[in-house]
């Protein structure tokens, strides 16, 4: 526990010296490269980035110590922490403090420049950067903040305590951001971006030439062309920009393919996003049925191939000198000697006598030898080989009348290194009392994988019904029983924890944006992303005849499988984040249906608005992430992986 405490600073660490900053320059790049149509024009956005770059930089201390004081009251409420906890909710935070912070710095900066000068240019960005992106971003925070939520259906308490920390957390950093990082702008000359020449009123400069006011009323004839051939060349050279078009659809199918083509062939020669949004409008059917052909396999995989395992050297850090240790004899001895099931039994009082008969008898070792010959020829995968107690060893049952010699004194065997051998090994597994002993079960194979889990709920059938027949009971125990039953339970509320996410994040989104396909076409787009997720971290593991595809992302996983724990708790996680930026691309489309455009010309001008915003976004969150890959822990690397691919896929993809 105590290097597994380590471990997890190591990650903090990680988290706070190699995510954030390389976070933090991919917002500098995006704020460098925002609406600059050339290298000489960016290179004139740096300083006006590095200075907006220091809000973000205020606003996540702010938050984290925001979170870091919710983890300690719920420390302190006696809500156990989980080492991967703090790992998942601090990561999560500094990811969402500069993705809101890039949505709010560049629709400030968009709103200055194209803003009118004066001293309350910067007011009026600031108020058009919240109205423009602050009710996205409150909204994205509602959804990512109830995605985590329903975790606390899971019977874990650390689980519930993730949920509460992460949804508490991520409510924290939207108001900090939303609040904080407009007051600092605000407060701020130096963060404002505003000229000195902007600190007097100026009216914009108008293309066309007024007469002078000394030829009012008296110019004569040839003045007035001259100013109107003017004002005529200004227009040619400037032309005004197209009206907006109505929202009122044409009355027939010819019209609308004539209205589509029209507007594509205006956008075609705009830029990348331009480009890629006519060929979405063009060809909607192609891109489904495509998305459909490869994303299929992987989806079969998630839902039908997957393979989870609960070793726990998944769970301990192998940089430290305990997991090291755990990892070696692991790979020396096998999981199944290092973690055996054990059979647990103890008598049961009779009815009538209320005394059961001793576990060190004749009839219980007979009862043994046969309950456990029994259980080989009935439960497949029985070690019967590997059941070692007092009355089995080795596959062969041992006889009551020798341990009996060992405890006569008047017996030769007494005396001897075998009597006293005997006798210690009766101590080890006989209870003082005499109405309780136990066995070892040990697996050759995984004992937290498929295999072991369906070995154990056939052989508690079968030690169950021996049970009611006998004088004792049979139970199954040990640490990977309680691994496994704790799986098995999480695992069956599994499907209630993703129903009521889904439903929460529909519910959410119908109310927010006044429809009922668009919350349908979010978590449809969200399923397939994380089929794809999940169904390549299984290949990438290496389960059963994907094994050739296998990925040592920091050191060889010694079981096959993903640690079960993975998609416990980063399905909420992965919901809340693809529907986040999901809420941000529809946000775009729907001002700009709001503005009049159809439906084709908003898609476009959507994506070419804020494509590259989500994909900085996107890239934002994956290296907030990456740092855990280099974890020691299995588990966290796992996780890692499946963040930054999630978000990666969903933002570029």
């Amino acid at each position: 526990r105590l290097d597994t405490s380590v471990a997890t600073l190591d990650d903090f660490h990680r988290v706070d010296l190699v995510s954030m900053p390389l976070a933090l320059c991919a917002l500098m790049a995006f704020l460098v490269c925002h609406q600059a149509s050339s290298l000489k024009a960016a290179a004139r956005n740096l300083p006006s980035a590095c200075r907006l770059l220091l809000v973000p930089i205020l606003c996540i201390p702010a938050a984290v110590s925001a979170a870091l004081a919710i983890l300690k009251l719920a420390w302190a409420a006696g809500l156990p922490l989980n080492f991967v906890v703090p790992v998942l909710v601090l990561a999560t935070v500094v990811a969402v403090s500069i993705d809101y912070a890039l949505f709010l710095l560049a629709s400030y900066s968009s709103a200055l420049q194209s803003g009118a000068g004066g001293s309350d240019a910067v007011p009026r960005a600031v108020l058009a950067a919240l109205q423009d992106s602050g009710h996205t971003v409150l909204m994205s925070g509602s959804v990512l903040a109830l995605a985590f939520l329903p975790t606390v259906l899971f019977p874990l308490d650390w689980m519930l305590t993730l949920g509460i920390c992460s949804s508490a957390s991520v409510i924290c950093a939207v108001v900090i951001n939303i609040s904080l990082g407009p007051a600092l702008i605000l407060s701020t000359p130096f963060l404002s971006l505003q000229r000195p020449d902007d600190d007097a009123t100026t009216e914009p400069p108008s293309r066309k030439t007024a007469p002078p006011a000394a030829f009012n009323g008296t110019m004569n004839q040839a003045g007035a062309d001259a100013v109107a051939a003017m004002n005529e060349g200004a227009d040619a050279l400037h032309p005004p920009p197209p009206p907006q078009r109505s929202s009122t659809l044409p009355s027939s199918t010819t019209e609308r393919q004539a209205q589509r083509r029209s507007w594509l062939g205006s956008v075609r020669g705009f830029d990348y996003w331009s480009h890629f949004g006519t060929f979405l409008v063009e060809n909607p059917g192609r891109v489904v049925a495509i998305a459909f052909i490869l994303l299929s396999p992987f989806i079969w995989i998630a839902l039908a191939e997957s393979q989870f395992t609960a070793m726990p050297t998944q769970i301990v850090p192998r940089s430290t000198p305990s997991g090291a240790v755990m990892l070696q004899l692991e790979r020396e001895f096998g999981g199944g000697r290092m973690y055996p099931f054990y059979l647990y039994v103890r008598k049961r009082p009779e009815p009538r006598t209320k005394q059961g008969a001793s576990v060190l008898s004749a009839a219980f070792f007979r009862e043994a030898h046969d309950v456990l010959a029994q259980l080989a020829a009935t439960v497949p995968n029985t070690p019967v080989v590997n059941i070692t107690g007092a009355a089995y060893a080795n596959g062969e049952p041992v006889p009551f009348e020798l341990i009996a010699m060992a405890f006569d004194a008047s017996n030769p065997l007494y005396d001897t290194p075998t009597g006293e051998h005997l006798r210690v090994l009766a101590s080890v597994f006989f209870s003082p009392l005499g109405d309780a002993t136990f066995f070892y079960v040990t697996f050759g194979l995984d004992p937290f994988g498929a295999v072991a889990s369906e070995w154990l709920l056939k052989a508690r059938a079968f030690l169950d019904t021996i049970s009611k027949a006998s004088l004792y009971d049979w139970e199954i125990a040990g640490i990977p029983a309680i691994t496994l039953d704790t799986q098995d339970a999480v695992m069956a509320r599994f499907p209630l924890t993703a129903i009521a996410t889904g439903a929460c994040i529909l519910a959410l989104l119908a109310y927010a944006f006044g429809s009922a396909l668009v919350p349908v076409r979010s978590v449809l787009t969200t399923a397939a992303t994380l089929g794809f997720v999940y169904g390549s971290l299984q290949i990438l593991q290496a389960g059963g005849p994907y094994r050739f595809l296998r990925l040592e992302l920091w050191a060889p996983w010694e079981a096959p499988g993903v640690s079960w724990i993975v998609p416990v708790m980063t399905f909420t996680v992965l919901a809340g984040l693809n529907t986040d930026y999901d809420v941000f691309l529809v946000s775009g489309i729907r001002k700009m249906r709001t503005q009049g455009m159809s439906s084709d010309e908003a898609i476009i001008q959507g994506l070419r608005s804020n494509g590259g915003v989500i994909n900085t976004a996107g890239l934002i969150m994956a290296l907030a992430f990456s740092g855990l890959l280099g974890s020691s822990t299995l588990a966290v690397q796992q996780v890692a992986y499946v963040v930054v691919l999630s978000v990666l896929f969903d933002t570029l993809v």
